[in-house]
């Protein structure tokens, strides 16, 4: 169980990938995003991160 002054460090990993993900794609439609393979690794790292910190987060979080 991560300590209590690791929660807000988690979610502000989440915060960020999701910020990087929404950049990244914010300009690109569903097709474009098919054809460019470094967005979608780009996108698939960012979920990685957001993954393993929500992974981490104490389950009453992971309610929220």
């Amino acid at each position: 169980m991560p300590e209590r002054s690791d929660i807000p460090l988690l979610c502000g990993d989440i915060a960020e990938a999701v910020e990087r993900i929404l950049r990244y794609t914010s300009d690109m439609t569903y097709g474009e995003f098919l054809a460019d393979t470094r967005t979608q690794d780009a996108v698939t790292r960012n979920l990685e991160i957001l993954g393993e910190a929500v992974k981490n987060l104490p389950e009453p979080f992971k309610e929220m």
